[in-house]
């Protein structure tokens, strides 16, 4: 009896000895990164993360591989769910990511600059005789937006039936086959998707809602590579001073 008792006190003993050295590890394998590149986390959407081949060449995969060149620096790109980009910044399992400033994001997120400035727009199908849709006139219907964008306070409080898309071609599609009555995405996305789906712009009518969203490239306060900050805000300035973010997302067919 005594035996067991000894030998059932030293099992659980090694076995809290293991666990103790298996979190330790775990910790020093999520924490300790120095021998690793930074990496951009990039929504796994179009045409922010892939073109139109499904390889992973986006407009901002296009982006990050001329800021890196600009930079004089090495990192790599990591394509993620929305969701899972935008929280890898407040979590600091992302370096680096490219999103619309949203109050809701950790305040400790630090923006090495603007890459872009772009419309919320409100978008219906095109019908004879109609006017420019107004948000009030949606009230309580149901609105398509895309999961994890921040569309502004005016969205944020407005009183819908509000039914999540994956990206602005599947907020299209919705739209389409009468699923939503209408859409709020950014100029960006409704009019990059409607290119991508043939749809031409007499097929729908938009206002704005909110005149600038801007999109940001954030450092994680967590993240290791806090140096990389100052050269590649300083590369930024310099595409942007160039035209070359005008001309990456530029919209010709509005």
């Amino acid at each position: 009896m005594c035996l067991c008792k000894i030998n059932s006190t030293r099992v659980l003993c090694l076995l809290a000895a293991l666990l103790t050295f298996s979190l330790n590890s775990t910790a020093d394998a999520t924490t300790d990164r120095s021998s690793e590149l930074p990496f951009f986390a990039i929504a796994d959407v179009w045409p922010w993360g892939y073109d139109d081949d499904g390889q992973p060449a986006g407009l901002l995969v296009t982006l990050t591989d001329r800021l890196l060149l600009e930079a004089e620096l090495e990192a790599r790109v990591e394509l993620r769910p929305h969701l899972r980009a935008i929280n890898g910044i407040a979590d600091g399992t992302a370096d680096f990511a490219y999103l619309f400033a949203d109050p809701t994001l950790n305040p400790d997120a630090i923006s090495l600059g603007i890459i872009i400035e772009s419309f919320t727009l409100l978008t219906v199908l095109a019908v004879p005789a109609q006017g420019t849709p107004e948000l009030d006139d949606f009230v309580g219907r149901r609105v398509g937006f895309i999961r994890g964008t921040y569309y502004g306070e005016v969205f944020a409080e407005f009183d819908a039936i509000k039914i999540p898309a994956e990206d602005g071609a599947h907020a299209l599609q919705l739209l389409q086959r009468g699923r939503v009555d209408a859409i709020v995405t950014t100029d960006q996305a409704v009019y990059n998707a409607a290119q991508r789906l043939g749809i031409t712009a007499d097929q729908f009518h938009s206002s704005v809602i909110t005149r600038t969203q801007v999109g940001h490239l954030y450092l994680s306060h967590l993240s290791p590579y806090q140096p990389y900050a100052e050269p590649l805000r300083q590369a930024l300035d310099r595409l942007r001073e160039a035209g070359f973010l005008q001309q990456l997302f530029n919209l010709p067919h509005l």
